[in-house]
């Protein structure tokens, strides 16, 4: 019990100490976002960019607690995990929340198409979605408030994972429509 343990510390350290590079794409939208927020400044809270060899620990990790093997199937579909989180310090100017230009620009050259916008006074989200075929292969999402900018992207067979959340969860269609 106590080599695995260690071993799964060790898994662990080196997972977090390898996951911190990020895409050019993903470091192009956060940086124009920070541009857009100026004078307000951000400080990195995590960074983490897990691919097919990182993720395959986690997923080892998952399927080894996940004794109900619920989440296993879905897992297996995902291929890279990118997500970004960081604090707004406020300045005593108020920061303008928005998707600048540039991030629509640079999501939608790469093939990404909005399929949400929320926007409430003091907070926004966009999701964005990418196929490849008739497949959905990501999501990308942003959630800028006052207090935090989180960035998040994650690649796979997504298409899959909503195929078998329908199959054993059901789609309530008389509540969507």
């Amino acid at each position: 019990m106590k080599k695995s343990s260690l071993l799964l510390f060790l898994l662990g350290i080196f997972i977090m100490w390898s996951s911190g590079c990020t895409t050019n794409e993903f470091n192009d939208v956060q940086h124009a976002i920070e541009k857009q927020i100026q004078p307000a400044k951000t400080k990195t809270y995590l960074k983490l960019n897990l691919g097919p060899v990182l993720l395959f620990p986690v997923k080892t990790i998952i399927n080894l607690i996940d004794t109900e093997d619920e989440a296993s199937p879905y897992l297996d579909e995902i291929m890279k995990v990118q997500v970004g989180v960081y604090k707004i310090k406020k300045t005593n100017q108020p920061a303008e929340l928005k998707i600048p230009d540039t991030v629509k620009k640079v999501l939608h050259e790469s093939g990404w198409e909005v399929f949400v916008r929320v926007r409430e006074k003091n907070e926004m989200v966009e999701c964005y979605y990418k196929q490849k075929s008739e497949d959905i292969i990501g999501i990308y999402t942003i959630v800028l408030n006052d207090d935090d900018l989180i960035i998040a992207e994650v690649r796979g067979r997504l298409d899959r994972i909503i195929e078998k959340a329908i199959q054993e969860h059901g789609l309530p269609l008389k509540d969507i429509f």
